[in-house]
């Protein structure tokens, strides 16, 4: 049996950042579980993957965007064996810096004073590429704003109290698949931490894979390549990061030697990773291509 796909969504989002994603990958015939990740007061990544691990029965495979890599890295701790592979997009593992611990506290009082737009404004161009599609943004503002204050304000807290989860890396045993965009400005594939996360589990084989967005701005993107998708089990249309995850999840219930993801590079050819399972694999330096 395949496990089930775990989306777990960036911040100041929900699980509706996933709908194209999720569509796609139910349309091929897997289970997705995508649960909105509300923030409740004192709710520490330890309590928020606790949650999670009540909400999905069995295996799984974790992919996670920004808050959600530091979701997985807690799901890690405390259920490993559950666990058959993992997606960190757009993430990092290091604890916040004291500058970054003071900008979430001015954060934090924004939200207080003005409000869940105040918040959305100062982090929107963090969050989105400037080639981001006016749908696209548009989409993950309405988003942001339905967000309860509450939550906002918890999640700031638990992100910015969050745990170092370098000494993690090198306990992941599973098939790991690392994706970041080439516009992500917070965690860019020459920055030496995302450097530091690709060798989580590191493999003889590698292939640099590019994206020109972010990969959570491709997220919004996704409902759009599926729509001329043939229904009962269609394959993710190739090159997008729904393709991705389901080779990931064939390989890993095949057990197979390798397996094939297909990539956006210029040739149009497919890019083939190869990994023994449960040896692990990380793709080096970036993503894949929106639709």
């Amino acid at each position: 049996m395949k496990p089930t796909i775990l989306l777990l969504h960036a911040f100041p989002l929900d699980s509706r950042m996933w709908a194209g994603h999720r569509e796609a990958l139910e349309d091929a015939g897997y289970a997705v579980a995508a649960p909105d990740l509300p923030g409740q007061p004192e709710a520490t990544f330890g309590e928020r993957a606790r949650r999670v691990l009540r909400l999905v029965d069995g295996h799984f495979v974790p992919v996670g965007v920004s808050m959600g890599g530091y979701l997985i890295f807690e799901l890690w701790r405390q259920a490993p064996e559950r666990i058959r592979a993992l997606v960190l997009a757009d993430t990092r593992a290091t604890p916040e810096t004291p500058e970054a611990r003071e900008a979430r506290d001015e954060l934090i009082m924004i939200a207080g004073e003005l409000g869940v737009a105040a918040v959305w404004e100062r982090m929107r161009g963090e969050l989105l590429a400037p080639a981001a599609s006016a749908e696209a943004v548009a989409r993950a503002e309405q988003i942001a704003l339905e967000q309860p204050i509450t939550g906002v304000v918890a999640t700031l807290e638990a992100i910015r109290d969050r745990a170092d989860s370098r000494p993690t890396l090198a306990t992941i045993g599973v098939p790991a698949l690392v994706v970041v965009g080439e516009e992500d400005a917070l965690t860019p594939p020459s920055a030496a931490e995302f450097s530091a996360i690709c060798r989580v589990g590191v493999s003889s084989a590698r292939r640099r894979i590019r994206m020109p967005v972010r990969s959570s701005a491709a997220a919004f993107s996704a409902s759009r390549s599926t729509g001329s998708m043939q229904r009962n089990r269609a394959s993710p249309p190739p090159g997008t990061m729904p393709s991705a995850i389901a080779a990931l999840v064939e390989a890993i219930a095949s057990s197979k030697p390798s397996f094939r993801l297909f990539s956006s590079v210029s040739d149009g050819a497919p890019t083939r990773i190869t990994a023994t399972p449960p040896a692990s694999f990380a793709s080096r330096s970036s993503s894949f291509s929106r639709s």
